[in-house]
């Protein structure tokens, strides 16, 4: 019989024929096999799509994994999470949120946002309060509390327990507070007055915040009703709030205590974290072991262990984005597309997963992290360049220069006979008594290394002065000066000056040998003075002992003299100096004077009216400065600022460009100058003289110049000064018992005035100074504790206020006010302190709780509590401590430990459980610690007998599960815990403070700091510096320059590191460059070059055997220029 053909699913037919008789044929057995086999390849093919469609359902999750990302009103609701209604397709049941109104929720909670990457939940959560109801006259609590379904917990990172009140303490607790979980704490306002509270501070005044542990799932809110907001001061603060929130969104307003405006921003809710995680399996490994509930189904996907209690979360791996619960739900970011997130300096190429960053050829570099250098390639091209163009420029070089020799000489020439040379050498020629050097450009070039900046000695108002050497046979230094603001029309007067100059000769002058007119501007040599200047004596000299009374006296008397016969000499006209000033006025090894640098001022001259100030600011003749002309009183006024900086020490003009001068003759009209007098020479039979002094000081001084004296004079006075010289003493200021009257040359005996004013000055006007002055016998460490100043031991080596103790006949240690000190921090204004702990024990003899509190009392000091640095800290399984201030309470918090699950608590974790802490208001002064009787140990002394409380140093704190159920706290610290003091100068603002004379920043290098804890200023040294910026510039443990070549690790050098003052340079060596403060630096340009040439030449040696016939200027040629004309 004859079947018809069979069509399968696959359209393939298969013809089966049978005979009637039965009988098969080879045939019909052919077909017979066509046809099995046929059934085998369709059942095979049926399993494989079994198989696929089951391995899909596996890897997928199912149905779930295509549910689509939905959104209510404005929030997106990404997958694994879903609203009810559409199709249901969460991840898990616990996911499907309401939407009413275009609102989500998850149960109560309104949600705002969802982050997946983070696994959290940003909700508003119910505000609970605690009012005065004016009408029962009662306070009512509106408390809230609420528990979350399986895969949520509160955030413990995001979230923290926030109270708002002026007389406030909340609790936080399990829901049913069964005694699993308790904290809380405590808010006030200072005398119940709301105006103690400040913006944008939450700590303890008006506001207290407290954290919260992991894994809490539940809560409830509850009010002490013993703080409430009763008839006491419900008029001004009504209502006190307490809520968990999200502490990264919350800024305390004081208008929070005065109105509903915390309650009511929210409709009476505040945003709060909550933390979600995949809770099927405990972790990552045991998810991933069973594929069927395995969540993260991208394949660019990543388990992460949830950080709030068992569970996991899924993640993009890094250089994917998206949804990591979808089937190829991460993308590849194109990093190239986000260069401001994704930095790169070179050529930027995406990849899967990532990015390449590469420099572009030529270049060179790590392109991710900076630009790309130009390297060996570029190098060897622009070498071959440089080759060929240094070869054609050889003869062009060779020529220019030849060029230039003969312009240069003919330019000299020129010069020499413009400046009247000629007719100068011409005059010396007929007057031979004349000592005096006309010097060759050459000779001058040489002697100064062609003013090479090394040889620079000083630099003012009329020049630039080096040493020189090689202008005489013994080659004796000179010094060579350089004038500069040269007045062209000058030049007519010059030859008749110099010679006037070269006459000049007198003991306290330094001796004019000559000159060069072969420059573009005068050019004058003089004899070298070998022992610097006045300036260096007066203001950085170290050594006292050179710098007595009697040498400041005699300097001023010679220089007197030098000025007076530069104006009077008959052996030449009047020659007026223009800058008189300490770094012109030179000593010699025997301390002798010699007055210098007037020259140029001399040749300047000419013209008696100036467009253009010349000297030093500070020294200016204020006459000068409103005419333009100078005169000889302009010389009377300068050397008077001079005798002021001899009696006074202090610059011509501060920092903030005061003019001491101006300091003075107020201080003279109130009759406060000794306030200004140099405490080195304030000596008892140095009263007259400094009198003296100061009188003829203030004379030079006069605004107007008739009314000043005239230099004969000065000099006159001060020569009848030296014959009466005193003696200086150079000890502590003591003994004093007779002075001057503070008014011009009274001699009279006030000794009771004079100890009254030096008492003032050392007390608090200039207490620097008269620390400086006893230095020498300050103490400065006890107890292996460093003492700078201006803390000290004794009244003369301290700043009124920071007056220490060193216990020297107990314990050896350091103390203020009867406690110890750790440490003591000039950079930060800090002292570390040790403070006794507060205690609350059990007594098993009485039955009873016995309390021992402390009180620390800094006020009236320059003291301030840290609020930066210290917590309040309560240790104890059931305590309420309090932080009590001026015998108001101000905040405190509350410590308890889980129910008989004493071993669950954690070490390092200061959260409410066993332990709590609390920030603290700023500039305190002092505190207390009192405990709570409500909260007590008696119930579970056998467990946990002592509670105990203390202001600790935050950073020095660290939780040891020990120190609740022991008295392993208290003897880790020996019963007082370490804290942070802040310390400031005075009570006024930098700004404030420079204007006075008691400013303290007088170091060199150093500058104000306001105070960042209360009123007052600090002083540091600045960037680049390091030392006591209190100290004067002379001390040697003032501010410093840093060597940061000597310190790598502080200071990175990756190339070659040249120390400078206030900083350092680090270049890239030779051949390479970069940025070598940063990174490595790289082979460079010139490298490149170097290497080509060298390349080059090698060829050259190896090949020149092999080429004796051929012209070796022939092979150069064809190394050169075969490779850019081939």
């Amino acid at each position: 019989m004859q079947f018809k053909p069979y069509k399968f699913f696959n359209g393939n037919e298969c013809n089966l024929r049978l005979e009637k008789s039965g009988r098969k044929t080879d045939e019909d057995d052919n077909d017979e096999e066509h046809f099995f086999v046929g059934i085998y390849i369709y059942t095979g093919r049926i399993m494989l799509w079994l198989a696929i469609a089951f391995a899909s359902e596996l890897l997928t999750g199912g149905a779930k994994a295509e549910c689509p990302d939905t959104k209510c009103g404005g929030v997106d609701i990404p997958y694994p999470f879903s609203i009810f209604g559409q199709d249901s397709c969460a991840a898990m049941s616990h996911f499907k949120l309401h939407c009413n109104d275009s609102r989500p929720f998850l149960g109560a909670f309104e949600v705002l946002n969802i982050s997946l990457q983070l696994g959290q939940l940003r909700v508003l959560n119910r505000i609970s309060s605690f009012c005065y109801n004016t009408t029962s006259q009662e306070m009512e609590q509106h408390k809230w509390n609420k528990t979350l379904s399986a895969p949520f917990r509160f955030s413990d990172t995001g979230n923290k327990f926030t109270v708002i009140g002026c007389r406030t303490l909340a609790y936080i607790t399990d829901k049913d507070d069964t005694g699993k979980y308790m904290s809380g704490c405590v808010s006030a306002c200072q005398q119940g007055e709301v105006t103690s509270a400040t913006n944008g501070s939450c700590s303890g005044i008006g506001c207290c915040q407290t954290a919260i542990p992991k894994g809490l799932q539940d809560y409830t809110v509850f009010f002490s009703k013993r703080l409430n907001t009763s008839a006491s001061m419900y008029s001004a603060t009504r209502c006190s709030y307490a809520v968990l929130m999200d502490s990264s969104d919350f800024n305390f307003s004081t208008s929070y205590l005065t109105s509903l405006e915390f309650n009511t921003t929210y409709g009476g809710r505040a945003p709060m974290l909550l933390d979600w995680a995949i809770r099927t399996a405990n972790n990552c490994d045991e998810a991933q072991k069973n594929l069927t509930s395995y969540v993260c189904k991208s394949d660019k996907s990543e388990c992460i262990n949830s950080s709030n209690g068992l569970g996991y979360i899924c993640n993009c791996t890094n250089g994917y984005q998206g949804n990591p619960y979808r089937q190829n739900g991460c993308q590849d970011i194109d990093e190239c597309e986000e260069p401001i997130k994704y930095k790169c300096y070179g050529k930027c190429r995406n990849k899967d997963g990532g990015y390449d960053c590469t420099c572009p050829f030529g270049t060179r570099g790590n392109a991710s992290t900076g630009r790309c250098d130009r390297g060996l390639a570029i190098g060897i091209c622009a070498s071959l360049l440089v080759t060929l163009t240094t070869l054609l420029g050889i003869e062009w070089i060779k020529y220019k220069q030849r060029i230039t020799r003969q312009d240069l000489m003919r330019q000299r020439e020129e010069y020499f006979h413009l400046r009247g040379g000629q007719l100068l050498r011409n005059m010396m020629s007929r007057d031979n008594n004349i000592p005096f050097m006309l010097y060759d450009r050459d000779q001058i070039e040489l002697a100064t290394n062609r003013f090479n900046n090394m040889s620079v000695i000083g630099q003012g108002g009329q020049g630039t002065v080096y040493r020189g050497y090689n202008l005489d046979p013994d080659n004796n230094p000179v010094a060579i000066k350089k004038c500069k603001g040269f007045d062209e029309n000058s030049w007519s007067e010059f030859t008749d000056e110099l010679l006037i100059l070269s006459r000049v000769n007198h003991e306290n002058i330094v001796k004019l040998l000559g000159c060069s007119l072969q420059f573009d501007v005068p050019i004058l040599v003089y004899e070298f003075v070998p022992n610097k200047t006045l300036y260096n004596l007066i203001h950085i000299q170290t050594d006292q002992s050179i710098r007595t009374m009697g040498i400041r006296l005699k300097v001023a008397a010679e220089s007197a003299k030098a000025l007076a016969y530069l104006h009077s000499s008959l052996d030449h006209p009047m020659i007026l100096h223009g800058d008189v000033k300490s770094t012109n006025i030179l000593l010699t090894n025997n301390f002798i004077a010699k007055v210098s640098d007037f020259g140029c001022s001399k040749i300047r001259t000419a013209d008696e009216n100036y467009d253009v100030v010349k000297g030093t600011m500070g020294y200016l003749d204020p006459e000068y400065l409103q005419k333009f002309k100078l005169t000889d009183k302009s010389d009377v006024y300068s050397f008077g600022v001079v005798l002021l900086e001899l009696l006074t020490r202090r610059m011509p003009l501060s920092v903030e460009k005061v003019s001491l001068a101006s300091i003075f003759q107020e201080a003279m009209r109130e009759g406060h100058f000794l306030e200004l007098i140099d405490t080195e020479i304030l000596h008892e039979d140095n009263m007259g003289l400094i009198s003296d002094l100061a009188t003829l000081a203030s004379q030079c001084l006069i605004m107007t110049s008739e009314s000043r004296p005239t230099m004969s004079t000065v000099a006159e006075e001060l020569r009848r000064q030296m014959a009466g010289q005193v003696q200086q003493d150079q000890g502590v200021l003591t003994g004093i018992s007779s002075t001057l009257a503070l008014t011009a040359s009274s001699g009279a005996n006030t000794s009771e005035y004079f100890t009254a004013s030096l008492l003032w000055l050392c007390c608090g006007g200039i207490a620097a100074y008269c620390s400086a002055a006893s230095a020498a016998i300050c103490v400065r460490s006890c107890g292996g504790v460093e003492i700078p100043y201006p803390f000290g031991l004794d009244p003369a080596c301290a700043l009124p206020g920071f007056k220490l103790t060193c216990n020297t006949t107990g314990d050896g240690k350091l103390y203020y006010k009867g406690v110890e000190l750790l440490n003591i921090s000039l950079t930060e204004g800090q002292v570390r302190m040790r403070m006794d702990i507060a205690t609350y024990c059990y007594n098993s003899t009485s039955g009873g709780m016995n309390s021992m509190s402390w009180l620390l009392n800094l006020k009236g000091t320059p003291f301030r509590l840290s609020d930066f640095g210290n917590k309040f800290t309560a240790i104890g399984c059931r305590t309420l401590a309090y932080l009590i201030v001026d015998g108001e309470l101000t905040t405190g918090c509350t410590a308890t430990c889980k129910a008989n699950d004493l071993m669950k608590l954690t070490d390092s974790v200061c959260i409410g459980i066993g332990c709590c802490q609390m920030a603290i208001p700023g500039a305190l002064q002092s505190y207390g610690v009192i405990f709570d009787s409500s909260f007590n140990t008696t119930e579970i002394y056998n467990i946990s007998r002592c509670s105990y409380a203390a202001l600790v140093e935050a950073s020095s704190f660290n939780f040891s599960r020990n120190y609740s159920v022991s008295s392993a706290f208290n003897d880790h610290y020996h019963g007082q815990a370490p804290l942070l003091v802040d310390w400031a100068i005075g009570n006024d603002t930098c700004n404030v403070a420079r204007k006075k004379l008691n400013y303290m920043c007088i170091s060199r290098n150093s500058e104000c700091v306001n105070s960042l804890h209360g009123v007052g200023y600090i002083c540091n040294c600045s960037k680049g510096f390091y030392g006591n910026p209190y100290l004067k510039p002379e001390d040697p443990d003032s501010c410093q320059d840093i060597d940061e070549c000597k310190e790598p690790n502080k200071y990175p050098c990756y190339g070659k590191c040249i120390n400078k003052y206030g900083g350092y340079d680090c270049n890239c060596k030779f051949g390479t460059r970069g940025n070598a403060y940063d990174g490595p630096c790289h082979i460079g340009l010139a490298t490149g070059i170097f290497a080509t040439l060298l390349v080059a030449l090698t060829t050259f040696l190896r090949t020149e055997d092999r080429l004796d016939s051929i012209n070796k200027h022939q092979v150069i040629k064809t190394l050169i220029l075969y490779p850019w004309f081939s």
